[in-house]
């Protein structure tokens, strides 16, 4: 099995192990839904807008830094 594999393993047993027992033992009402009402607005807006617009501000914030210190000329990250 090759090492790049070994953290996803590990953090998807551990949610396994953690999430699917606590679900059963700490259940506050009867049967719940799987996807509740208004999931999928908030899987896009928070998943994939959030994601999205939180990577363009990083970017502009990196490339303003850059501008004003030149750290990229250094080709420390490749």
């Amino acid at each position: 099995m090759a090492i790049e594999l070994l953290s996803p393993i590990v953090i998807a047993g551990a949610a396994i192990l953690f999430i699917s027992p606590g679900e059963g033992c700490f259940r506050t009402t009867g049967a719940k839904k799987v996807f509740r009402d208004g999931f999928w607005t908030d899987l896009i807006w928070y998943t994939f807008v959030q994601s999205y617009v939180l990577a363009l501000v990083i970017s502009m914030i990196i490339r303003r830094i850059d501008s004003g210190t030149g750290f990229s000329r250094l080709h420390i990250v490749e």
